[in-house]
């Protein structure tokens, strides 16, 4: 074909007429949703409104959507959730509502279109108990919460993962893999430390992938242009008391972090029990640092062994039992077996796509508790799983000073455990207080998905 004919056939490519075909779609769409009056039907009910309008509207949809696949995806998204909406055991209200923004946050982060948005958010949120203020003024604005890399997979690329770029705290972070070597790419997928890996596509829709807004960002979101590093500094809120008289010759209690004693930054102190003991008092300062070195221990932790792991962990336990701890040593060696309890499930998806769904620790995970086996408990839980840990201690919490050396000396590496001290604060928005095996296990990890186009 020559030039001249490319241009004819460019040139009676009538695009106005398309955009106006699209326009009077979106126009048919924003109508529809005046007309849909949803307010007291449970969510099962309106996933079912919503099945029911998009099949008898497909065509409609079709037209509009950027890729005609996605409304059809959509009823496939839609339809699973409406089926194992109820499944969880023990549901709550609560949950409910998670999973109903899970549902709306995923369809809307591949469905680009404001009217297809618009019709998905009135037939599944408005009215509904999941529309409230944590919704419309905070997930809806986590899109930009997430980054994109792309792979394309040669041999030498197994050898050279250092040069990918680390995952970001507090984002979505997703890695597409492009090879032929399915197995080879399967096995690069299985290492990196992402929330989501596609291989062999980059299209959302075709894989059933489940956005994680929820999980990864269910906190109190204050301050939307946060970190990891400024969520879990402004999570932690001394109390300030009255300035006491220090004794004449005081005892210094510092604080733990980076596998050394550390001093506070400001030399800031509290009197421990009208005692001569001053115990060292955490400023933002401190807590920037302790995270820093928090952040340090998770990446050695993490990328050990879970048998490595529970060797250290058993070496620490010997340790309190060695102290005339074995209650604190019987907990420990109880809780190292957990990944054994716990198996990670594969969920194969039918289709175009192979999706399987398994957990990685979530990272530093801060404590505070009053009882000692409660923390040792939720310590254990939390190390053996492969996360850091930050642990507070205050006038009415539990101390672990006494335990910081044997840490070091179990082989603990640094950053690993890390202690802040302060005199009081205000209650931490998340105490990890699941007792199920699985809601234990679901506590101290988040989700990964790797979804293969076969």
């Amino acid at each position: 074909m020559d030039l001249r004919n490319i241009e004819k056939y460019y040139i009676n490519l009538d695009y106005e007429e398309l955009k106006s075909k699209k326009s009077k779609a979106s126009m048919e769409i924003y109508a529809m949703c005046k007309e849909i009056k949803l307010k007291h039907e449970t969510f099962v009910d309106r996933l079912e409104k919503t099945l029911l309008i998009l099949e008898n509207h497909m065509p409609l949809f079709k037209s509009i959507c950027n890729h005609t696949d996605v409304p059809e995806a959509i009823i496939t998204y839609v339809n699973y959730y409406r089926i194992n909406i109820y499944k969880p055991n023990r549901i709550t209200e609560k949950i409910k509502q998670e999973l109903i923004w899970t549902l709306i946050l995923t369809l809307l982060n591949f469905c680009a279109r404001d009217d297809v948005q618009y019709f998905l958010e009135t037939c599944i949120i408005t009215n509904s108990l999941a529309d409230n203020d944590l919704y419309n003024k905070k997930y809806k604005e986590l899109f930009s919460h997430q980054t994109i890399e792309i792979i394309l997979l040669e041999d030498s690329d197994l050898y050279a993962q250092e040069l990918l770029t680390p995952p970001i705290s507090y984002k979505i972070n997703v890695t597409s893999i492009w090879s032929e070597d399915i197995a080879t790419a399967k096995n690069l997928a299985a290492s990196l430390d992402r929330n989501i890996v596609l291989i062999n596509t980059l299209d959302f829709y075709e894989t059933m992938i489940v956005m994680p807004y929820i999980e990864i960002f269910k906190i109190p979101l204050c301050n939307l242009n946060f970190n990891e590093e400024h969520h879990i500094v402004n999570m932690i809120k001394p109390i300030c008391s009255k300035k006491r008289p220090v004794p004449a010759n005081p005892i210094y209690n510092y604080m733990f972090y980076d596998g050394t004693w550390q001093k506070p930054v400001q030399n800031t102190y509290w009197l421990h029990n009208n005692t001569t003991i001053l115990r060292a008092s955490a400023t933002k300062d401190d807590m920037s640092r302790c995270f820093i070195s928090a952040i340090k221990g998770f990446k050695i932790w993490s990328e050990l062994s879970t048998e490595s792991r529970m060797q250290i962990l058993s070496k620490f336990a010997f340790l309190l039992e060695y102290i005339s701890k074995s209650e604190l040593s019987e907990i420990v060696l109880k809780w190292i077996k957990f990944p054994h309890w716990y198996k990670n499930s594969l969920q194969p998806q039918s289709g175009r796509s192979l999706v399987i769904r398994t957990r990685k620790p979530k990272g530093v995970i801060t404590l505070i508790e009053k009882r000692e086996a409660d923390l040792f408990r939720k310590l254990t839980q939390s190390l053996i799983i492969g996360n850091s840990v930050v642990v507070i201690c205050t006038a009415k919490s539990c101390n672990i000073i006494e335990y910081c050396d044997l840490f070091l000396s179990s082989g603990i590496p640094p950053g690993v455990i890390n202690m802040l001290t302060c005199e009081g604060i205000k209650p931490l928005n998340k105490c990890y207080d699941a007792l199920d095996l699985n809601e234990i296990y679901y506590q101290f990890t988040v989700g990964k998905q790797i979804a293969t186009m076969i």
